[in-house]
């Protein structure tokens, strides 16, 4: 394995960990079911499965 392949692979496992942190917070707030939560996983559910990002930008990231 390269460095650049394994660096892509730390990644990946960072955005798959960060899309199950994201989703605890926003089910814990009360916000999970919004329309900004649903772009941040989805994108880091993308990033996680190295595939393109399905949204340009989750920002401004205003919960409903």
């Amino acid at each position: 394995m390269t460095d650049q392949t394994a660096e892509i692979a730390r990644l990946r496992q960072e955005c798959a960990e960060a899309y199950q942190v994201v989703a605890a917070l926003a089910g814990a707030a009360g916000v999970f079911e919004g329309a900004a939560v649903g772009k941040v996983l989805d994108n880091l559910s993308a990033a996680a499965n190295g595939q393109p990002r399905p949204h340009a930008s989750v920002l401004p990231f205003v919960t409903d």
